[in-house]
């Protein structure tokens, strides 16, 4: 009896290790969120390595359902074809760990200007929130130049409450968004929130300092004088904004 219980407990050890599918950089457990707001939780097919190549997440997501790549056969490599590919039209978020790419209007921080592209609908990854208020990290467009030398900087987006879709950080006048807290406004012009315009509420570019702080990018390859915008919206949300 003793000899039958251990030989079941090593058919099912086995068993058990020889159907664990191995996940790596772009294979990984996460969820996607339809436009009706229901999660369903599963396998990702990311475009490319996020630690490395995470502009390629804005474009598109494979994704199976947990059941489905449980019920695969033992030892079995998944083929990227049994994912479904899905676009930002397509579902309203997707995520994984504590990463979450959302569905956003296109954004053209690369000065690219194309008119099939500003009509998609991209993923972009959620950078930072305010109460209502959501900061996008963005990626160039423009393909060609990822694979060169030097360092590839992304760009923000904000999504402000009751925008149609983000703009671009460096071209927003805060003081006209945020107009309806005093204090916020107060402090804007008191040249509190620099790179940010005591004079006009908007990214001013001007001087050393600035040109620094627009153009240096922090280990997360985004704009350094973002961090002034991102303080900004907090205080917003902190002081006037929706609770």
């Amino acid at each position: 009896m003793r000899l039958l219980l251990l030989t079941a407990l090593a058919v099912i050890t086995s068993f058990t290790l020889t159907a664990q599918i191995p996940f790596d950089a772009t294979h990984v457990e996460g969820y996607i969120i339809n436009h009706k707001g229901q999660r369903t939780e599963g396998v990702l097919l990311l475009e490319g390595s996020y630690a490395e190549q995470s502009y390629y997440l804005q474009n598109r997501v494979g994704f199976m359902e947990r059941k489905k790549w449980d019920k695969l056969k033992m030892g079995k490599k998944v083929k990227d074809k049994e994912f479904e590919m899905l676009k930002g039209k397509d579902i309203a978020e997707y995520g994984f760990g504590d990463v979450k790419y959302r569905t956003s209007k296109f954004v053209a921080i690369d000065g690219a200007l194309d008119p099939l592209a500003m009509s998609k609908k991209m993923f972009y990854e959620v950078y930072h929130e305010a109460g209502p208020i959501t900061v996008f990290r963005v990626w160039p467009s423009i393909k060609k130049g990822l694979h060169g030398s030097g360092t590839v900087m992304a760009d923000a987006a904000i999504l402000f409450e009751g925008m149609k879709g983000p703009k671009k950080w460096d071209q927003i006048k805060y003081v006209e968004v945020l107009g309806a807290c005093p204090t916020i406004v107060s402090a804007i012009e008191a040249g509190d929130y620099a790179p940010i315009s005591a004079k006009t509420g908007k990214i001013g570019i001007g001087g050393a300092i600035n040109q620094a702080m627009m153009n240096d990018a922090d280990e997360k390859g985004m704009p350094k004088g973002l961090r002034s915008a991102m303080k900004l919206i907090d205080d917003y949300q902190e002081q006037c904004g929706t609770k």
